[in-house]
């Protein structure tokens, strides 16, 4: 994933300012039952599929995706790129220890890298958030504090934040700092991540995907069956 620039005061920024969102067969469910949710989402100038059932559905829904994009492999790619062409990139999200880890981690593997702040997740005053944000000259702004938290926080600040680019990017700052553990890439080819995430995290996420795996393949199958008719 690239972005095109160009110069402004000498300094390169995005040509127009986007946000980013990405999508999951839950993520797919909040948006069902939380209308907030939907208009957030959808608000976004981009969506990429972050799993391999959307990819699949939508394969049997006969259009298909040219592939998955998963957040925090962009997170690795927007973070190598913003090195690159030297912009200012602000961490926002996950607990003070992990995102903390995951600046260090950062500033080690990207030494040239603009760094110019990170504060985690859980804060009273979103207006002193913004004017740190603000206050950086932020031009890249990754916010990991979930779905669909974020997105309503992104929907409704962007404009005030003023940022060119803005990512949400859920969980992935846990899985950058080594809180949680990727599965292996054979394990995301077959489309168990979600099982490889549930066995980390039993007690917060098996009713959640008991719920989202049904009403996910419900949906396919309604809007399958609908299509045919």
């Amino acid at each position: 994933m690239k972005f095109r620039y160009k110069k402004f005061n000498g300094i390169l920024r995005p040509v127009i300012p986007i946000t980013l969102e990405n999508a999951r067969k839950e993520v797919r469910y909040e948006v069902l039952v939380d209308s907030g949710a939907d208009l957030c989402l959808f608000d976004a100038d981009i969506i990429t599929a972050d799993g391999m059932s959307i990819i699949w559905a939508t394969k049997f829904l006969g259009f298909s995706l040219k592939e998955r994009v998963t957040g925090i492999d962009s997170v690795w790619k927007i973070v190598k790129q913003a090195e690159e062409f030297n912009q200012k990139v602000f961490l926002l999200g996950a607990e003070q220890s992990v995102i903390k880890k995951v600046a260090e981690i950062f500033k080690n593997k990207f030494p040239n890298l603009h760094l110019v702040g990170y504060h985690n997740g859980y804060f009273e005053k979103d207006k002193d958030v913004i004017a740190l944000i603000k206050r950086c000259h932020t031009d890249i702004l990754l916010v990991g504090m979930g779905f669909s938290f974020q997105e309503k926080w992104i929907c409704k600040y962007k404009k005030i934040l003023n940022v060119p680019v803005i990512m949400g990017i859920g969980g992935s700052f846990d899985v950058i700092a080594g809180k949680l553990i990727r599965a292996p890439l054979w394990v995301q080819k077959i489309g168990m991540e979600w099982f490889f995430r549930l066995v980390q995290e039993p007690k917060r996420l098996w009713k959640r995907y008991l719920i989202t795996n049904t009403m996910f393949v419900y949906k396919v199958m309604k809007t399958k069956l609908t299509s045919k008719g």
